[in-house]
C-alpha cells in the first residue's frame, strides 16, 4: 500500500475512474467522509 496524501490529509482511494481522472476517496479511519476528487492533487510519498 502506498502512503497517498490529499491536502497532506492521509487518505484511501477505493477507485480511480482512469476516464474523468478522479479517484473516489476518504482519510485514514474515517470512511464515513468519501469524496470524489481530481487525481492531480493526491500526492504518493
Amino acid at each position: 500500500m502506498a502512503n497517498v496524501t490529499c491536502d497532506g490529509i492521509p487518505i484511501y482511494i477505493q477507485h480511480v475512474d482512469e476516464k474523468n481522472e478522479t479517484a473516489r476517496i476518504y482519510p485514514l479511519g474515517k470512511p464515513d467522509n468519501e469524496q470524489v476528487v481530481s487525481v492531480t492533487i493526491l500526492i504518493e510519498h
